[in-house]
């Protein structure tokens, strides 16, 4: 393995993570992905079909760009979702992880994570490289799992018989997607004067790519993801459990500081000023909210607020235990 390797890793990742909208997120890569493939969607039918060609030879670079940064996002996704896909993610790029030295200190920093760096040493340059991916990842022909591919909205609500099949025929679905490939390959390596690309190329090639991704999505929320909260009842009802469990642990935190102020003879100035502490963030969280005042999303908001304002809190609390009792174990 060359010199710098894992440098190089750490750097391309992080630069990676700096030109998305939203950061690294689970879910969000996806929410860009579509965002990006939707404008270059209007950007192609903005210009039409009657445009100068040179504009068509764009799009296919442009969509498979796109699709190589689902692809990295998602391959991350899945292998730092544990056992058993950190084991196939592993296997999977074996050959490519030949030493450890390099790779090592960069998760001992966190600066990246295992699943990221298999991601960014697989290979991405054809349709045969999401089969080996994924196929390697769910255990499973993705051909066939994309085939059977349905909204997660609608299963989720146990709609299953209206939800219709994502892709409709997933042999299509892959023609283009090869073709796509093959025509950014050309147009991204070669000057290719003679290659003519007509609107509908173009079109095929964002088109096959926003199918691929939305079906994947599909596909992840049926495995990776079957246990997490994706409607915004299942968000809500996500949020305020967290909220509730941060709170519990605050009042244990609280129990023992107040036993540890009564025999410092502190008990009234720390109940004081903790009274003092909930009625100013009482204030603050209901400023901060005031512009999600309507809407399903509130519910989520307000939680995730509370549950962020509340494990500050304990964490101020356990510093200060930490200080009056250093050599005792402290509420986690």
């Amino acid at each position: 393995m060359a010199k710098g390797f894992g440098a190089n890793i750490e750097s391309q990742v992080q630069s990676m993570r700096a030109r998305m909208q939203f950061g690294r997120v689970d879910g969000v890569e996806f929410f860009e992905t579509t965002m990006r493939l939707t404008q270059l969607n209007l950007s192609l039918q903005g210009i039409g079909p009657e445009s100068d060609p040179e504009l068509f030879r764009h799009f296919p670079v442009a969509a498979i760009a796109v699709l190589e940064s689902h692809f990295k996002t998602t391959v991350a996704s899945i292998i730092n979702a544990g056992s058993p896909y950190l084991e196939r993610g592993l296997a999977l790029a074996k050959d490519r992880l030949k030493s450890s030295v390099d790779v090592v200190p960069l998760l001992h920093r966190k600066t990246v994570t295992i699943g990221e760096v298999v991601a960014h040493v697989i290979p991405f340059n054809s349709v045969s490289s999401l089969e080996t991916a994924f196929c390697t990842l769910f255990d499973a022909d993705i051909k066939t799992l994309i085939a059977d591919a349905r909204d997660p909205h609608l299963l989720r609500r146990d709609r299953e018989s209206v939800a219709n099949l994502l892709v409709a025929s997933v042999d299509d679905l892959w023609r283009d997607l090869a073709l796509a490939f093959d025509r950014r390959h050309i147009l991204a390596h070669e000057a290719a004067t003679k290659f003519e690309l007509s609107f509908n190329d173009a079109k095929a090639a964002v088109d096959s790519c926003a199918s691929f991704v939305n079906a994947l999505d599909a596909v992840m929320w049926s495995t990776i993801w079957k246990d997490l909260p994706l409607t915004q009842y299942e968000m809500n009802v996500e949020a305020w459990s967290l909220c509730k469990a941060e709170r519990k642990a605050l009042a244990e935190a609280i129990w023992t500081a107040l036993a540890v102020a009564t025999e410092n003879g502190e008990r009234s100035r720390f109940r004081k000023l903790h009274a003092e502490w909930k009625a100013f963030s009482k204030r603050w969280l209901a400023w901060e909210e005031e512009p999600f005042v309507m809407g399903a999303i509130r519910p989520m908001i307000v939680a995730g607020s509370w549950e962020r304002v509340l494990r500050a809190r304990r964490e101020a609390i356990q510093d200060w235990l930490n200080l009056m009792l250093p050599a005792q174990t402290l509420v986690d």
